[in-house]
């Protein structure tokens, strides 16, 4: 009995499987989001006492409750991979922007601490990360090099 080899995989398995290990998943208001958005994310993420603003945290707290599921998706990928596809960056954007949605949901989602009864007035409504939602609509993700 001979073995005849129909198509060798070998060297797009190897780059794959380096890709993964090359590539890195950001999500969160990161430098396109522009200097005033951090500025907001980061005063609610961690609170400014001075300001007597509460911590309200999107970023973290996301990351968090999400671990295990980002976890789960990395092992798919790996599955993937030993099953043929080799898709890895298509595959780590979908995680990314998967992400980044879980984030904006969890600016929408959050309504404590409340917001002071100045602040309610001046916006007219009562949530906490939501003024013009320019701050959520800037939250995004990219696959950048390790």
């Amino acid at each position: 009995m001979t073995v005849k080899i129909v198509k060798d995989v070998v060297g797009s398995y190897l780059k794959a499987i380096d890709q993964l290990d090359d590539k890195a998943v950001k999500s969160g208001l990161l430098a396109s989001a522009g200097t005033e958005n951090i500025k907001k994310g980061i005063t609610n993420e961690f609170g400014e006492p001075t300001r007597r603003v509460p911590e309200r945290s999107f970023i973290r707290s996301t990351f968090d409750d999400e671990k295990e599921n980002v976890t789960k998706r990395f092992k798919q990928i790996y599955e993937a991979i030993n099953k043929g596809d080799f898709n890895v960056i298509s595959k780590l954007r979908t995680i990314g922007i998967e992400h980044a949605g879980k984030v904006k949901q969890k600016i929408t989602d959050i309504k404590t601490p409340r917001n002071s009864a100045m602040t309610i007035a001046l916006k007219g409504f009562d949530n906490p990360l939501i003024h013009r939602g320019e701050m959520r609509s800037k939250v995004s993700s990219e696959v950048i090099n390790k």
